[in-house]
């Protein structure tokens, strides 16, 4: 797990400390409930109160930050494999897209179904 290998600059010192736990959860027939006393079956995470502030106060910056870093760690593979990037394709291949989610397909399915006769039942 990533989380495992996060280190403070210069230590080996984990930026996150895990805890996991050694219980199993309980789940009754087949009704689950995820409540927190559920999730906390799983593990524990701790992020140090400095770090959580940071992240609080400078959550606008991470995300550019992040695509900086990325563009230049993928340009200096590419560099080092002989492939030389132009300006600007590293970022755009780390847009995020947000999936588009169309009914029409399934609309006129539907409609087909129904003008042919038969009834449409939800499961």
């Amino acid at each position: 797990m990533p989380i495992n290998f996060t280190r403070f600059p210069n230590s080996d010192s984990r930026v996150f400390d895990v805890v996991r736990s050694s219980l199993t959860p309980h789940r009754d027939g087949e009704r689950l409930d995820v409540t927190v006393e559920y999730l906390r079956f799983f593990r524990t995470l701790t992020v140090s109160g400095n770090l959580w502030r940071a992240m609080c106060r400078l959550g606008a910056w991470i995300d550019p930050m992040l695509i900086a870093e990325w563009s230049r760690t993928i340009a200096a593979y590419a560099e080092r494999m002989g492939r030389i990037l132009s300006p600007g394709q590293a970022e755009a291949a780390l847009v995020w897209e947000e999936p588009t989610r169309d009914t029409v397909m399934g609309r006129h399915a539907v409609d087909r179904i129904l003008a042919e006769g038969e009834s449409i039942a939800c499961v």
